[in-house]
């Protein structure tokens, strides 16, 4: 194992590099040497150490002192910590982007979901239903939410965990245009049947706070706005998907599968009824069915036409490469070390090749070889 210190100078107004390097590597060659010079010469700006003190006492919080991760942390600590804060006429409250707009009016733009439910009541004249329901666990909350289409008609979209073991889930209706503008930037085109986004945000929503122990409080806002209920718009239920999932697997035919998802049930149109090829396709992908494999495993046939697939062989080949010389090394430093070069100035250049005598100086004398030998820095020509 072989240790050694390399001491040069730089610069004032080159990018930082330490004054000394401590090395511990077990072999060196030449052209790490100089690749390892060029590498010190270029490391990146130092933090500017006033900056990173005035970044850091911005992310502490100005009632606790308690110092937080990023600035939304921070924003967000503000808001659920010191609510109760008397903060004044100008309230020092973080401001948040108003993205809930109201689907009937189109105008009024909120920031809080409790602001729109107020909006609906008071200006809508629209009686929203808001209850709270407990459950034992978690297990208990989903097989309420898989009544009535409750696991369909929703989605969840935000989550988080708190320190102390509580978890909180946001289930918003998945008519709900939540982000509350159309990206410009997309770029794939409209789907043909439209979307099933409304213009705005339905108040409806199950907010979810599960504590350390397990136990589940529910708050269910029931009440819909700005859209009415289709079928179109609802996704097939896990027990659905699960039984379509075995008839695939079963070996039966994409058609009886449809077939037979046309049967009414209850005398009461479901999502199920509406089963289309695309569903299959996507069903499909999401399980990674391979349909042949697992009738074949059963013993079973399946009554579709196989599509023939080319065989295609690879032969994995070794090139034929030459091992590097020392000379051919030596050439790729000079052109590396010469690149370098010739985008300084006259006064940089000259820095930098003094930098660099210095540097093979320093490690022959420590090393007793001329490792450097035979290369040198062209001086390049200067307008």
């Amino acid at each position: 194992m072989l240790a050694t210190l390399v001491s040069f100078s730089r610069p004032k107004h080159h990018r930082k590099i330490p004054t000394e390097i401590v090395l511990f590597i077990s072999r060196f060659d030449r052209i790490t040497l100089i690749l390892l010079f060029l590498s010190l010469y270029r490391q990146i700006e130092p933090i500017n150490v006033n900056m990173d003190m005035q970044k850091k006492n911005n992310l502490i919080c100005q009632y606790c002192e308690m110092e937080l991760s990023s600035t939304s942390a921070k924003n967000r600590h503000v808001r659920t910590k010191h609510s109760d804060q008397d903060l004044g006429s100008t309230s020092q409250l973080p401001k948040r982007n108003k993205h809930i707009i109201c689907p009937i009016c189109n105008e009024a733009t909120f920031s809080y979901h409790k602001d729109l439910i107020e909006h609906f009541t008071g200006v809508h004249n629209i009686a929203i239903k808001e209850s709270t329901l407990y459950f034992r666990n978690f297990n208990e909350f989903t097989v309420w939410r898989a009544m009535e289409n409750r696991e369909v008609d929703y989605a969840c979209l935000t989550g988080r965990k708190y320190p102390d073991g509580e978890e909180k889930k946001i289930y918003d209706c998945n008519r709900s245009n939540s982000k509350g503008y159309v990206s410009s930037a997309k770029k794939r085109g409209l789907k043909a049947g439209g979307s099933i986004r409304i213009q705005g945000k339905c108040p409806s929503r199950i907010v979810v706070k599960i504590s350390a122990n397990g136990s589940v409080t529910a708050n269910f806002v029931e009440t819909h706005v700005g859209h009415i209920d289709e079928l179109r718009t609802k996704r097939l239920s896990k027990a659905e998907q699960s039984a379509i999932v075995g008839q695939l697997k079963a070996g039966v035919s994409i058609d009886r599968v449809i077939e037979d998802s046309k049967i009414i049930k209850n005398d009461k149109l479901g999502r199920i009824n509406l089963l289309t090829r695309a569903d299959l396709a996507y069903i499909i992908r999401k399980f990674k069915i391979d349909r042949r494999k697992d009738a074949e495993s059963n013993g079973l046939f399946i009554d579709e036409p196989s599509t023939s697939q080319d065989e295609v062989f690879i032969q994995e080949t070794k090139p034929d490469v030459k091992p590097i010389t020392f000379e051919d090394e030596r050439e790729i430093v000079i052109q590396e070390m010469n690149s370098f070069a010739r985008g300084l100035d006259e006064q940089s250049f000259n820095e930098y090749a003094e930098n660099f005598r210095k540097f093979k100086t320093d490690w022959e004398r420590q090393n007793s070889e001329e490792t450097f030998k035979e290369i040198k820095i062209e001086e390049p020509t200067f307008m």
